[in-house]
């Protein structure tokens, strides 16, 4: 039986914290990059300020997140690896952006049918609500998971639900704060992550 290896998307499969940080800086006053890295400890819209700015808030940010996806291309080692994986895991990606932004992306990059599903915010905003839901509805026990991220507050919705996580070094969060959730893995390439998953 195939495992699920669920992924995060942003700062995971696309380099995305530069662009993030500037469409945010252009609407949260007084935000440098250390104090919005720290936002990602927990739920980013649970986040004091993010939820004073209202729901319309997000709409309209992802209108303008979405403009910084136009050109990006998926790095050639990730396309290799997702090939790779797809004979041992079933892939899937369970994110917090708008899924309007990451499917056209996949296709575009001639990704897209590596993945099985792909969950954002359409679905919920809580990670730990699409985790339960996404193991009910296929099945899946959660000890037939894994969870790909590079933030300390996906790790935590990981763990609410049982699921196990590894953390990536390339994306918005250090090693020092991704240790703080107790994934099981912490890796710095995408060579040593898909070694690990192949092993």
């Amino acid at each position: 039986m195939k495992k699920l290896l669920i992924f995060d998307f942003d700062g995971v499969l696309e380099d995305t914290f530069d662009w993030n940080f500037e469409v945010a800086s252009n609407r949260y006053a007084n935000l440098d990059k250390e104090d919005y890295r720290n936002w990602f400890d927990g739920n980013i819209y649970e986040h004091p300020r993010v939820k004073a700015a209202g729901p319309l808030n997000v709409i309209t940010y992802f209108e303008e997140y979405k403009k910084g996806f136009i050109q990006r291309k998926i790095k050639e080692e990730f396309s290799s690896m997702l090939l790779n994986l797809k004979s041992k895991y079933h892939l899937v990606i369970i994110s917090s952006i708008d899924d309007d932004i990451i499917n056209p992306y996949l296709k575009r990059n001639k990704i897209d049918h590596f993945f099985d599903e792909v969950w954002g915010i359409k679905r919920k905003t809580s990670k730990v609500e699409k985790f339960k839901d996404f193991l009910s509805l296929y099945k899946i026990d959660k000890d037939h998971c894994l969870f790909i991220t590079d933030t300390l507050g996906d790790i935590k919705e990981a763990n609410k639900v049982g699921i196990k996580s590894i953390g990536v070094t390339w994306g918005y969060q250090s090693r020092k704060s991704l240790k703080k959730g107790k994934p099981i893995k912490i890796v710095d390439s995408i060579e040593e992550l898909e070694s690990y998953l192949l092993s």
